[in-house]
């Protein structure tokens, strides 16, 4: 088995973007004003058909992929906040999900550049501890949100919260669905629950899997991705996949981790960091 690799820089957890050239500015004339704001530095990429979106400490920047001419979306614009973290695509209501990292969350609607704001984490004075959203996973116009205290999930077209499983202490770190179960990464491993599980907000309801289904104990689960109908899974330095029975190892780095799958593309990409260095790999659908 080949890969192709390249080599990029991780900032705060997810792939450093490409470093674009400077936008061309029009000139100002007295008592006009214009955003300046550092973008280069990206924290999570998403795209549509038409568009490559990012997400800076400032503003989500938006790329169109016929002439790579940039646009910001700010507080100017409608945000809700600063300090945006992840920035996700939803085809089926044609909107970017935004989180931050005081975990307050926006709905961009592309269609009319409108912003609706979803502050329930934020305000939320009866959850103690980490608040943090470390990931997010769709299912049609529904939104899961890995989150420090558990999982939330929320419809998006409504607007509202469907339901939140509380962890009991555990550090959700990822999110995915795969065939007829919802899974959940945690700071100690995989659960699952079917996707028609009448009682999903029962955390003991959850499957814990472990050595029994070949997955190493006791190593957080930071990122899902399906591929070719497997279920790939990074778990601390190692990458796995699940095809629903059994797990086989793909690969092992001694003095890396894995942070982040993707198949936005036509292949498989990994993203291994340690510290503030990362390291992409890509597998091709050929092989």
């Amino acid at each position: 088995m080949r890969f192709l690799f390249f080599f990029l820089t991780v900032l705060s957890g997810r792939l450093a973007a490409q470093t674009l050239p400077p936008a061309s500015f029009p000139e100002l004339t007295i008592g006009q004003w214009q955003q300046h704001l550092p973008w280069q530095r990206a924290f999570y990429v998403t795209q549509t058909p038409q568009k490559v979106f990012f997400s800076t400490e400032w503003a989500v920047v938006e790329i169109d992929k016929a002439d790579r001419s940039p646009r910001f979306i700010t507080k100017v614009e409608g945000l809700s906040d600063m300090g945006v973290r992840i920035v996700r695509y939803n085809a089926a209501v044609n909107s970017l999900l935004i989180t931050y990292g005081n975990s307050n969350i926006d709905l961009y609607r592309l269609d009319k550049g409108s912003v609706i704001n979803l502050p329930f984490i934020r305000t939320n004075t009866n959850i103690a501890g980490d608040k943090n959203i470390y990931d997010v996973a769709f299912d049609g116009k529904f939104a899961y949100l890995a989150c420090g205290f558990g999982l939330v999930k929320v419809n998006i077209e409504r607007e509202e919260v469907a339901f939140t499983t509380f962890t009991n202490g555990l550090k959700v770190l990822s999110c995915h669905l795969y065939k007829d179960h919802l899974y959940m990464g945690t700071d100690e491993g995989v659960y699952r629950i079917p996707v028609n599980d009448v009682n999903p907000i029962d955390f003991s309801r959850w499957q814990a899997l472990g050595p029994g289904q070949g997955f190493p104990a006791g190593l957080p689960a930071a990122a899902f991705a399906t591929y070719k109908d497997r279920l790939y899974v990074g778990m601390g330095n190692k990458l796995l996949y699940y095809n629903g029975n059994t797990t086989t190892e793909v690969e092992t780095r001694d003095n890396r981790s894995v942070l982040y799958l993707t198949t936005e593309g036509a292949g498989l990409v990994i993203g291994w960091r340690k510290d503030t260095n990362g390291e992409v790999e890509y597998l091709s659908p050929q092989e």
